[in-house]
């Protein structure tokens, strides 16, 4: 059925005029049938039915008796537009016109048919008239606002929803198109008020919620927004538009108080392939904190004070088992609960653990947390020196032949909670069992402490080198790296794939990219790291031939694995120096190198290294730390210096411990950091070997010196952009540097992860 059929079934149906009148008539004497309906009623009844057929024989029966019969010629007219008969269809509705020239469902039907013929004066012209005739009818004002509406005259459309609705205000969707008009018209406290009214008549509509939650996240109000979207969301997971305002919001409030709509609705999310799951961490970390303090220390025999962990349900949590497993958790209040966790499961539940699998599953996923956090957590002296015995205990069974059973499951789990299975003597063994011979709860740690690691080390004998490493800074950072790959990413959110230009807009950049440059494209990954930024290039330019380097081949080992996973082998990974690049003997049309350039000896020669094999139309997407906002990163720095610690994960976790309990009051910001929470991040953040950090004019400066045009920085959330044009409207492109200067010096979290951004040579 056509949308013009649609529309014709939809005002003859539901027309409570039309309904009114027929009864009227029947009452006046037309002769009754079957089941004592008149025959109006009876082609009313199978009308709707849908029995078109037998309904058009019992219209053209009454018209037979009545020719003049308005309802009649009305439902008729209708029908035969329904059957596309619109040179019937009109005619009969015109003549019930002459009979009745008030008659706004006719006018309606009539305009109905016009636009579908494309004849849109004439379909006007009859809107227009059935809306002034039926001013009290809510069906006929809504055909006319939807009119309206559809081309563009907002303020019509209003008015006639407004009309509808004084006769029938418990009309859900004339509520909910009204609130989207008012915002579309800009009146965003009319909307809203129409949106809260709508959904004091109908609180559970998921609809609604989406709309108003949208209507206040982007205007500006996202805790107020949050709550709606998460409402919206549980029931409309497919939403691709409610679910980036649903993460933008998340992204820019701290959640107080638990909500179960939002725990559902991040748990939806969750399921979504096409969101970055790790986005969600602090949010479900909150929620879950929430969810289980109630304000009494943990109960497992220590003597600290602090909020208690409700165990009922713990353990069998959905969310708390998927983000221990999947996730990187980065909510310290639910670290705070989850050490003393570790420890009671260590001491107390070892046999609990053996004789139920829910209390296995949850201690392999919580060790899976553990290895995906590089054991950052602080370990108490009893806890190492139980581990040491476990340890030795699961060695000594190690060097005999292997029995899979619960028991040995339970201490090889509890193990993983404190340090990496591929540290044990004897490990190998069980690298020869296949997963099968583990039970289902333990095979996802097995795969990803065991297998996966196991795996890495031996792809790092295949990885070419190129040039050498030669340079005392290349050599420590590579040092660093090969002890702490970063990051230890686990998945991506599925993409379209596109062209560069697709690639570049997606970041939120606008300008055009050369002609021919998709063609054959070759592109450098400066820097891969593990892989993370290589694999999200190849997945969206599925066309282009990836090159990534990296000095680390615990990194590039780590990135070619996962690499396998997404079915990619178009990126050729190479072991060497970003100064050695042009030993790679190939020019590039796009290079990317992200956080690589500041943590060498001289950032500028690593630039002048890049520009040496970037094709002469070749862009450039870069990323350089920003001063400005690493202010509490370069404060501890200076205090890491100040205290003479190493870069041990010993000092690492003590430094870490004095910024939780406080004593290192001017760095408390790193808490609220996502790299504070994993052993390898932390390390990259402030006890990183080299590390330059840039102003926005030095930027500039740098970018002068080497002739290049800045494009536009990248990956900037919304509400940032939104804040800049509102304060410099003249800059439409974005690019003047000038005053992102500005902009940053009154809003220094700006460029909280670093100045990313596009450039090329000038002229």
């Amino acid at each position: 059925m056509s949308q013009a059929q649609r529309a014709l079934r939809e005002t003859s149906d539901q027309n409570r005029q039309q309904r009114r009148q027929a009864k009227r008539l029947a009452r006046r004497g037309l002769k009754r049938g079957l089941g004592g309906l008149s025959p109006l009623e009876a082609a009313d009844r199978q009308h709707r039915a849908g029995n078109l057929a037998e309904a058009e024989t019992l219209y053209r029966r009454v018209l037979d008796e009545a020719p003049d019969d308005l309802i009649a010629l009305s439902q008729l007219g209708a029908l035969c537009a329904q059957t596309q008969r619109y040179d019937e269809a009109v005619p009969l509705l015109e003549k019930a016109l002459a009979v009745d020239p008030q008659h706004g469902p006719t006018h309606m039907n009539l305009g109905v048919i016009h636009a579908a013929q494309g004849r849109d004066a004439q379909a006007d012209a009859s809107f227009r008239s059935g809306a002034a005739s039926a001013p009290g009818d809510p069906e006929t004002q809504k055909n006319y606002a939807t009119w309206c509406h559809k081309h563009g005259r907002l303020e019509e459309s209003a008015a006639a929803l407004e009309r509808g609705l004084a006769a029938e205000p418990q009309d859900l969707a004339r509520q909910s198109l009204l609130g989207q008009i008012y915002g579309q018209l800009g009146d965003r406290d009319k909307a809203r008020r129409r949106f809260e009214q709508a959904l004091a008549l109908f609180p559970e509509d998921a609809e609604l919620h989406a709309r108003l939650g949208a209507l206040l996240a982007t205007g500006g109000d996202p805790k107020a927004a949050l709550p709606h979207l998460a409402r919206g969301l549980s029931h409309m997971a497919q939403s691709r538009h409610y679910k980036a305002l649903f993460l933008e919001a998340l992204g820019a409030i701290e959640i107080e108080s638990y909500d179960p709509a939002l725990e559902a609705a991040l748990l939806a999310c969750l399921e979504d392939p096409k969101i970055e799951a790790q986005r969600l961490s602090a949010a479900l970390g909150s929620t879950l904190w929430l969810k289980y303090v109630r304000g009494a220390s943990l109960q497992d025999g220590s003597t600290g004070k602090g909020p208690t962990l409700q165990m009922d349900g713990v353990l069998i949590d959905a969310g708390l088992l998927r983000l221990l497993q999947d996730l990187v958790n980065v909510n310290l209040g639910l670290e705070v609960l989850l050490v003393p966790l570790r420890r009671l499961l260590l001491f107390k539940m070892r046999e609990k653990a053996a004789q139920i699998p829910e209390i296995r599953r949850f201690v392999a996923a919580f060790a899976m947390q553990c290895h995906a956090n590089s054991y950052i957590f602080q370990t108490s002296e009893p806890e190492l020196a139980e581990v040491d015995r476990l340890q030795a205990g699961l060695e000594a069974r190690l060097a005999a032949p292997v029995v899979i059973d619960p028991a040995f499951e339970t201490e090889i789990a509890l193990f993983a909670l404190y340090r990496p299975i591929h540290r044990l003597d004897g490990f190998a063994c069980l690298c020869a069992l296949p997963a099968t011979a583990w039970s289902e709860p333990m095979q996802p740690l097995i795969r990803r402490a065991l297998t996966e690691p196991t795996e890495e080390q031996r792809l790092k004998t295949a990885i070419p080198r190129f040039g050498a490493i030669e340079n005392e800074v290349s050599r420590a950072v590579r040092a660093q790296y090969e002890d702490n790959p970063y990051p230890r990413w686990v998945s991506l959110p599925q993409t379209e794939s596109g062209p560069l230009q697709a690639l570049v807009r997606a970041g939120g950049v606008d300008f055009s990219v050369p002609d021919g440059i998709d063609e054959s494209l070759k592109c450098l990954i400066a820097g891969c790291g593990t892989g993370r930024h290589p694999i999200s290039v190849a997945l969206v330019l599925r066309h282009a031939e990836v090159t990534a380097v990296d000095l680390s081949l615990s990194s590039l080992a780590y990135a070619k694995r996962m690499a396998a996973r997404y079915d990619l082998d178009r990126i050729r990974f190479l072991q060497g120096d970003l100064l050695d690049v042009g030993a790679l003997g190939q020019a590039f049309g796009l290079i990317e190198s992200m956080g690589v350039l500041h943590h060498m000896a001289e950032p500028e020669r690593g630039l002048e290294a890049l520009l040496g094999v970037l094709k002469p139309d070749g862009l450039l997407h870069l990323g350089l730390y920003s001063a400005t906002a690493r202010q509490a990163v370069q404060r501890a720095r200076e205090r890491i210096e100040e205290l003479g610690l190493d870069s041990s994960p010993e000092a690492i976790r003590d430094f870490r411990r004095r910024t939780i309990v406080g004593q290192e009051p001017d760095i408390r910001d790193l808490a609220g950091m996502a790299d504070f929470f994993d052993l390898d991040s932390f390390r990259d953040l402030v006890f990183h070997v080299q590390e330059h950090q840039f102003t926005i004019p030095e930027l500039d400066a740098l970018l002068s010196r080497q002739g290049l045009t800045f494009l536009g920085f990248s990956g900037l959330r919304r509400p940032i952009q939104q804040a800049f044009a509102e304060r410099f409207p003249q800059d439409g492109a974005q690019r003047d540097l000038e005053a992102w200067h500005g902009f940053e010096a009154d809003n220094p979290a700006t460029f909280r992860g670093m100045y990313k951004f596009w450039c090329r040579r000038k002229g």
